[in-house]
């Protein structure tokens, strides 16, 4: 939680919240190799450490409540929600992969036909593949849809990078 800004943080925003206010170094911009290098050195020092979020901290269930939603909710031409794959479908092969039961405690995860991928970029992914209009890195939408998701994961370990197909 940031108190700054009243709003969830995640690992890439408080990097660039470092490079700035604390090296005068610019913001990284969204997904540059040095960004996921960085997140997955920082993730990565957590390996094997449980997973948890706190739910108390600001108005963290409200961004919860709200990740919740878009988790549930069907969009896009396809009509899908998170949930219709990474519930209804969980374990099974969506293409060469196995699909999760929708927790993120690998991410960034390093595919095998493109390197490492950020959570956010792998969330826009998903959206576009229901041709559904794809929010920006680091919206509202996508904060609160990674608070929910990381929630889902409560308990399990680190395992940043995971890797996919």
């Amino acid at each position: 939680w940031d108190e700054k800004t009243g709003k969830p943080i995640n690992i890439e925003q408080q990097i660039d919240q470092c490079r700035v206010e604390r090296m005068g170094a610019k913001a990284y911009k969204f997904d540059a190799d040095e960004q996921r290098d960085l997140t997955v050195f920082i993730k990565n020092q957590s390996l094997g450490m449980p997973v948890g979020i706190d739910l108390a901290k600001g108005d963290m269930k409200g961004w919860w409540e709200k990740g919740k939603e878009t988790y549930y909710t069907r969009t896009g031409q396809l009509n899908l929600a998170c949930a219709s794959c990474h519930e209804a479908n969980a374990g099974k092969y969506i293409r060469a992969d196995h699909l999760s039961q929708g927790q993120v405690n690998g991410f960034p995860t390093y595919r095998l036909k493109t390197g490492i991928v950020s959570l956010h970029n792998r969330f826009r992914g998903c959206i576009r593949d229901t041709r559904a209009e794809i929010p920006k890195a680091f919206s509202d939408e996508l904060m609160a849809l990674e608070v929910y998701t990381t929630w889902r994961g409560t308990g399990l370990s680190v395992e940043t990078p995971a890797v996919r197909h």
